[in-house]
């Protein structure tokens, strides 16, 4: 039974038996997928997103809220 084509080199696996060898490359596999696994990092960079867009938000309500009420008090104030 030949064996399947592993991620490992020669001299690495020269004395290993076929079902160490195949733990070995199933374990490597997994080990692989897991660089490849975008989908928590996507997340984490979304909510990123959000909070900074909140930070923002209260930020500009800040700067901008005491100038719009003055402006807006002042209009009030000119009616008659």
């Amino acid at each position: 039974m030949p064996l399947r084509e592993t991620p490992f080199p020669s001299w690495m696996i020269h004395h290993e038996s076929p079902k160490r060898l195949r733990r070995l490359t199933r374990l490597a596999r997994r080990v692989g997928k897991l660089g490849r696994d975008t989908e928590g990092a996507t997340l984490v960079e979304y909510g990123l997103l959000v909070l900074l867009i909140g930070v923002l938000c209260v930020v500009a309500i800040r700067v901008l809220g005491s100038g719009i009420n003055n402006t807006l008090n002042s209009a009030g104030n000119s009616m008659p």
